[in-house]
């Protein structure tokens, strides 16, 4: 269906023939088939418009394509940019406004609200437990690989926590983002809703003790590195003096758990702020108007066009920077503290009204200025424009600005993509930072002018952990530097429709529906928040039973499957068996083998018993390593073990032994274990022969 299907391959050439040649069937006085004469000439355009039209039915546009994909609930997927969590470095605050720039390794990144970063941490952490402190302050020095801390203790125990002791007052009148590092443990991503495997409260030491605090917590209880969110707070900080290094403290304490796996932290940093990686081109700014604003202009972009409006029913119109006695003009004043006055000094009725929106400024670089005009709007559907830029536009940060003539007076209005302005306009932007114009629903002449445009890098922006980002700063000042404790998360490449049609064929190749075996092993193997080792589904036909063997990673040698995860694969497999199936989930069962060897070695070799067992553990160690449920133990290859290891010279009596009955059947020499069990070293008893070498 999404191919491109032939259904007439021949050429005009063999179309016009055939037509010409089916003329004697029609009329018998139409004897002139040359190109001089007229009937003929009209032969041939009926002919051009049957060949042009059978060409474009032949054709499979991606935009066919992605609205047949679309009826089956498959959209492209749109550009997103990345987001990082940044320290400041240095010891003087650091001034954020949106749009300022900070650069890493070229990539650029932007800051997205206005705020202060003061360049505090975390002057200590402790594990706290029945009121006793451990001092993990070592968490703080990302230059030592330090293995990680159990914060809860291992396992970890309900009530235990641990104290984070600030550097500085906290403001909590806003969130206060903590970013916490975890080791990768190969489990499976979280869904959104996925019940949490612990209850955490975070609580901040004020004057009556330990009050909680509102958290949004992205580590799921520190399973997963990722942020966690803090706060506002109601409640005023005050000092904690209990601990060994005293200041304002926050404390995450473990309420009850289910924990699959004893959470761990190898980074904690407090204190950091949000840069997005994208570069603004040109931005646009909404402002109440009246007599004058009060702004900061950012100097990278010193080209700066004010609009204005009398209310929101009224058109834009274009202010000059200039003095005059009549119009629409003001005047730009710069304050001692770097900011800007513009006083729009004209008459009353000509000053942009009070409105939020009423004063319009957009601010571009010298280059993005001169790129701003996109053309005429032609006034016909589907006109495509380019606007030529490197990286992906972001959506929601494009809008065009329109310029109509509307009573001599130019006017002008914002419209973004997707939403239908006032007088009908409509368009979208399409792959390739094309703009494609819907509804061009304008009276008389109309141009196009890029109003607000940023562009990002998509996938390429999620930067590794640990990268400098120093702040584009005119010449002469100081640079200032963030450092980011964890990954670039969440950028997104748009996707093509071929990136799209791969989708849908993978989609089709995932198992919704548990039938088969298969099925159910990668539906339990990729369950949402699990960490799955080994998986095995065991058919029972006659039942019309599947019992499905699950080992979990773990701390433990031989951990059995938790509660918590039976919980969630009976209520996954639930919604996707068969209605006349059933299933079962089973504990995984692990099978000693016992072995008995009698091994000749050579003198030379000491230590060579050790040596021996070592191969024969490690040989027979189903449990740690990716060998499947029911793995048979073959005896060819515990035996090229030993005789393969230098310390031997031979091999005088081996056997291998299941260590329990019923769990494992012989086949000749091999041990077939039951579909549910995994095979570990058990009793090895071995007879060294010591062999004379000349």
């Amino acid at each position: 269906m999404l191919e491109t299907i032939d259904l007439n391959d021949k050429t005009y050439a063999e179309l016009l023939e055939e037509a010409i040649a089916q003329i004697p069937l029609y009329s018998g006085e139409w004897t002139n088939f040359n190109v001089s004469d007229p009937g003929v000439t009209i032969l041939q355009n009926l002919t051009s418009f049957n060949y042009l039209q059978q060409t474009a039915i032949n054709t499979v546009t991606d935009a066919a394509r992605q609205k047949l994909l679309a009826l089956l609930g498959f959209r492209p997927r749109q550009v997103r940019p990345a987001e990082v969590l940044a320290l400041p470095l240095g010891a003087e605050p650091i001034r954020l406004t949106p749009c300022r720039k900070f650069s890493s390794n070229g990539v650029i990144f932007e800051a997205v609200t206005e705020e202060i970063c003061h360049p505090w941490g975390l002057a200590a952490v402790y594990l706290e437990n029945g009121g006793a402190y451990t001092d993990v302050t070592s968490l703080l020095d990302r230059s030592v690989n330090l293995s990680s801390v159990p914060v809860f203790g291992a396992p970890p125990q309900a009530g235990a926590a641990f104290v984070c002791v600030l550097a500085a007052r906290p403001d909590l009148s806003r969130p206060l983002l903590l970013y916490a590092g975890t080791p990768e443990t190969g489990r499976n991503p979280f869904a959104a809703g996925d019940a949490p495997f612990a209850l955490i409260e975070w609580e901040l030491y004020t004057a009556d003790g330990w009050q909680p605090l509102a958290a949004v917590d992205h580590t799921h209880g520190f399973l997963v590195g990722g942020a966690v969110a803090l706060g506002p707070a109601e409640s005023e900080p005050a000092e904690l003096t209990q601990t060994p290094i005293q200041g304002h403290a926050l404390r995450c304490r473990l309420v009850s758990h289910e924990y699959d796996l004893t959470p761990r932290l190898r980074s904690l940093t407090v204190n950091l702020a949000r840069l997005t990686q994208r570069d603004t081109r040109v931005a646009l700014r909404a402002l109440p108007g009246g007599q004058g604003v009060t702004l900061r202009l950012d100097p990278l972009c010193p080209c700066v066009t004010v609009y204005g409006r009398a209310d929101d029913s009224a058109p834009y119109r274009l202010y000059q920077n200039r003095t005059a006695a009549r119009g629409r003009y003001y005047e730009a004043e710069s304050l001692p503290d770097g900011e800007t006055r513009l006083v729009f000094a004209g008459e009353a009725s000509e000053r942009p009204g009070p409105g939020p929106a009423d004063l319009l400024l957009i601010c571009a670089a010298e280059e993005s200025e001169r790129g701003r005009a996109l053309g005429p709007i032609y006034g016909y559907v589907d006109q495509e424009i380019t606007i030529d830029t490197d990286g992906y536009i972001i959506p929601a940060e494009l809008a065009l600005l329109l310029e109509t003539s509307s009573g001599g007076e130019k006017a002008y209005e914002i419209v973004r993509p997707g939403e239908v302005s006032p007088d009908g306009f409509l368009f979208e932007l399409l792959p390739g930072n094309k703009i494609c114009v819907r509804r061009p629903e304008i009276s008389g002449t109309c141009r196009a002018y890029i109003a607000a445009c940023a562009v990002t890098l998509g996938a390429e922006g999620n930067v590794r952990e640990g990268n400098a980002f120093t702040a584009f700063a005119p010449e002469g000042e100081k640079a200032d530097a963030f450092l980011n404790p964890g990954a670039g998360r969440g950028g997104l490449s748009p996707e093509t429709t071929a990136d799209l049609r791969g989708r849908f064929a993978a989609c089709l190749q995932t198992p919704w529906a548990a039938v088969t075996a298969a099925d159910y092993e990668e539906i339990v193997r990729g369950a949402p928040g699990l960490c799955i080792h080994k998986v095995k589904a065991l058919p029972v036909p006659r039942d019309n039973l599947m019992r499905i063997a699950v080992k979990p990673r773990s701390e433990e040698m031989f951990p059995r499957l938790p509660d918590s995860y039976i919980r969630r694969l009976s209520a996954l497999l639930s919604a996707r068996r068969m209605l006349a199936a059933a299933f079962v989930l089973v504990q995984p069962e692990y099978l000693p083998i016992n072995v008995q060897a009698g091994v000749q070695v050579k003198s030379r070799f000491a230590g060579a018993r050790e040596d021996i067992e070592q191969a024969l553990r490690q040989a027979l160690d189903f449990v740690s390593t990716d060998a499947e449920f029911g793995a048979p133990v073959r005896f060819n290859r515990i035996f090229t073990v030993i005789s393969r290891l230098p310390c031997v010279a031979a091999i005088v009596d081996l056997a291998l032994t299941p260590g329990r009955r019923g769990a494992a059947v012989s086949d000749g020499l091999d041990i077939i274990p039951e579909g549910h069990c995994l095979c570990y070293p058990g009793r090895i008893t071995l007879e060294i022969i010591t062999r004379t070498e000349r």
